[in-house]
């Protein structure tokens, strides 16, 4: 078995701690202050003493645990294995966010976080949105207390002696806090040195050695909070193991199951699931079929099931290799070009997944084209950052669309996990574009999606990240003028919606702001004149105000002369 490591996780953010008490001072004060204390102690003992006789020492109550929502079944999920970060998927997934929720209900309101920008370097899990970190510091007693009594729960053996019981229900692969790491696949170990930080006790240590947080690592399936603690059904089934089995070719009246991950037919084992390779293990499955002899030989399969825990692809290779998304529709009908010995290697790209794939027939390859699945591909945007309510082109290619079909384009805000449509339009050809705006500001990821009918087809191979800002308004600093004259403001808009309006609010010397014009707003450059009486400095500010006359945003106040 191969020796992981004991710190497959790199910290390289300082997150914020708000409110925590500061560790205690060690000035000469400080220290006078301890030998004072010490010598009212020894003075007050007696009376201690007697009070002790009238009323008991209040002891600290224990720091409570988690209390599961379901009931938890006798069984108990599989122990997971090393599963460490290959992808970016930089949402948060439902379980992260349900165990954020978990330790706020049980211990009260800490800061937490779980996703992270895929640009930064290092193995977390939090670029893949199954990290949490509990913003917790051993430093202070009562946090400490908290956390501990957390880990101590998630770390005790179960009913049958079982290590790490509860962090397996939870669908946990490892811990880190404290200058300490604990791991699920290597329980025995218990809490083992990270990564020398016994030797690292300077301050500025802290977050990476985990003192001012406790760090979270979930499995796919706790990820996906598909374990015990949030279901009361137990997941047991692992990873298959690298398989190699021979399986006959199949006819369209007459399917041959080529692989079936619920019944282990093609894998020469019991039910288990697909499992991603990694760093430190790696999987094949090949299964071999009869090669025709005929040129150009394919065996056409039918994808019966394809169910993966983790935001990636199923991948079928022989002479070529034909990749299903997520979401690839059920009986979907594909050609393998084959190799000389009939050898197809199945894989997947992360996590765990059922697959069955059925074989029906084998011959000669001059339908490909025709039995390859659909393709769709959202194009680099040209901008990566724009305004509200302007309309942001979206291109891409699509390739084998079934007739009738329509892309969809489909946006989600990053705190948020379920996408939405905000645009259709029909496939006319292999390139499409699709324009459209939002009116509200943030970071969103994008894709489209095909579909025909109400069946979805396959989504874009990448989503696309897109920030959106506030309208904006400015106003360039006036000329100087004097009283009776037009006085011309000039600046720009950018994001306003159809509605808006620009309003010139002026002060005079000592008066009040007063609404001196209203203009409808269009995205660009303007001009307005007004017309002031009043020599001395005057103030002035464009207001970007809606059909209500809610304000969408401001320009920056300007001062100006008019001589008289």
């Amino acid at each position: 078995m191969a020796i992981l490591p004991l710190s497959p996780v790199t910290e390289n953010f300082a997150p914020v701690v708000k409110d925590f008490p500061q560790a205690a001072e060690t000035s000469p004060v400080a220290r006078n202050k301890g030998i004072w204390l010490k010598r009212a102690a020894i003075l007050f003992a007696g009376v201690g003493l007697l009070a002790s006789s009238v009323t008991l020492g209040a002891t600290a109550a224990p720091a409570p645990v988690p209390a599961p929502k379901v009931a938890i079944p006798p069984a108990l999920d599989w122990q997971a294995e090393y599963q460490g970060q290959k992808i970016c998927s930089s949402w948060a997934k439902p379980g992260a966010a349900r165990l954020s929720e978990l330790l706020e209900e049980t211990y009260g309101a800490y800061t937490t976080y779980i996703i992270r920008s895929c640009a930064t370097s290092g193995i977390s899990e939090h670029e893949e949105g199954r990290a949490v970190d509990w913003m917790v510091n051993a430093a202070v007693p009562d946090q400490k207390a908290k956390a501990d009594a957390f880990l101590e729960w998630l770390t005790a053996p179960g009913p049958n002696g079982e290590l790490g019981a509860m962090a397996r229900r939870m669908g946990i692969m490892y811990l880190i806090w404290d200058d300490k790491m604990w791991r699920v696949y290597r329980p025995e170990d218990g809490w083992r040195e990270y990564s020398g930080c016994s030797k690292k006790q300077s301050g500025s240590y802290n977050t990476y050695c985990h003192r001012d947080h406790i760090h979270v690592s979930l499995t796919w399936d706790g990820a996906n909070a598909a374990t015990s603690f949030w279901t009361g059904v137990a997941e047991t089934r692992g990873p298959c193991q690298s398989s190699t089995t021979e399986r006959p070719a199949g006819a369209p009246d007459a399917p041959s199951t080529l692989m079936n991950t619920e019944t282990g037919v093609g894998l020469d084992q019991p039910a288990c699931r697909l499992g991603a390779s990694s760093s430190y293990t790696s999987r094949s499955y090949d299964i071999t079929v009869p090669v025709p002899a005929v040129e150009n030989p394919v065996q056409r399969v039918q994808l019966q099931k394809f169910a993966l825990n983790a935001p990636e692809s199923l991948s079928i290779k022989s002479a070529e290799t034909v990749t299903f998304d997520q979401g690839a529709e059920q009986g979907q009908l594909v050609d393998i070009p084959l190799r000389s010995d009939g050898k197809i290697s199945v894989t997947v790209g992360a996590g765990y997944g059922d697959v069955i794939l059925r074989g029906l027939g084998n011959g000669a390859g001059a339908p490909l084209a025709a039995t390859k699945p659909a393709r769709l591909k959202l194009k680099k945007l040209a901008a990566d950052r724009t305004y509200v309510n302007t309309p942001v082109a979206y291109r891409g290619v699509v390739r084998r669309a079934p007739e009738g079909s329509a892309i969809k384009l489909q946006f989600r805000k990053k705190d948020k996990k379920k996408f939405k449509t905000r645009a259709t339009v029909p496939v006319t050809g292999r390139k499409y574009l699709v324009e459209k705006g939002l009116r509200n500001p943030g970071d969103f990821d994008v894709r489209t999606v095909l579909r025909q009918g109400k069946t979805r087809v396959t989504e874009s191979t990448q989503t696309r990240q897109l920030a959106i800002d506030p309208a904006k308004v400015t106003l360039v600093k006036p000329a100087r003028s004097k009283s009776g004259k037009r006085v011309k403001l000039c600046g720009a808009v950018a994001g306003a919606p159809a509605e808006a309006q620009l309003r010139v609010l002026h002060r005079p010397p000592s008066g009040q702001w007063r609404a001196r014009k209203t203009v409808p707003a269009t995205n660009g450059d303007y001009c307005i004149g007004i017309k002031v009486k009043r020599p001395g400095v005057s103030r002035i500010k464009i207001d970007l105000i809606g059909g209500k006359k809610s304000p969408w945003g401001e320009s920056v106040k300007r001062k100006y002369r008019l001589r008289q």
